[in-house]
């Protein structure tokens, strides 16, 4: 697919490297109205976090759109950080976002769309407490084997990256209960976030990108 952004705009991302983990940058900026209706379809049905794992590989700028506003973005799917002496880490995915003024680094953990970060006594559920203690697990691997990773196709690659738990559904009752126990997790640099956020947000920029290509 050709990235329809002008030659001005895509060479503004200074020092932008081709690859990462040898993958090229994720395509996303083409409208494609049928992505928000399958995510949504996806998401209906999933009752565990691995059809949306299978979605999101499928369609990488569903989970790109739906964290951030791109500029040139990667995801890479199940990246298997190597250790120099063999074996290694495997996040769902890592996201870097490239702009003019370098990269944005995002860990992300899926869990399961019904499973729902807090307890019904509004205590931050285990299965979201395992998601950051995994979160923190990669950071600390990155920062002990950076410059390994760096020079083995990361460029740039750090531990202070920021990590996203996706985890439920917004109507979650659970979730209404104590929200200042999610956004206590942003202290750690890790954002909580519901299936239908991402959702939303892939819709949006849908949208915009819809109007532009309308525009041209």
């Amino acid at each position: 697919m050709v990235d329809p952004r002008p030659a001005r705009e895509r060479d503004s991302v200074l020092g932008c490297p081709k690859q990462i983990a040898g993958l090229d940058p994720t395509t996303w900026g083409i409208p494609c109205p049928e992505l928000t209706r399958e995510f949504s379809r996806v998401l209906e049905n999933a009752r565990g976090e691995k059809p949306l794992q299978m979605f999101f590989e499928a369609h990488p700028a569903a989970l790109l759109t739906g964290l951030v506003k791109p500029h040139t973005g990667w995801v890479v799917p199940r990246p298997r950080l190597p250790e120099p002496d063999g074996g290694g880490w495997v996040p769902d995915f890592i996201i870097c976002e490239w702009s003019s003024v370098g990269p944005d680094w995002f860990i992300v953990e899926l869990k399961g769309p019904t499973r729902s970060p807090l307890t019904k006594t509004g205590s931050v559920s285990s299965i979201c407490n395992h998601a950051a203690e995994q979160i923190n697990n990669y950071r600390t691997f990155i920062r002990d084997h950076g410059y390994y990773l760096r020079a083995n196709g990361w460029p740039k690659l750090h531990a202070e990256c920021s990590g996203v738990i996706v985890i439920g559904r917004r109507d979650d009752p659970n979730r209404s209960n104590r929200t200042d126990k999610l956004e206590a997790f942003r202290r750690q640099r890790i954002e909580v976030a519901s299936y239908d956020r991402l959702l939303e947000e892939c819709k949006f920029m849908q949208n915009v990108i819809g109007k532009r290509a309308r525009t041209r």
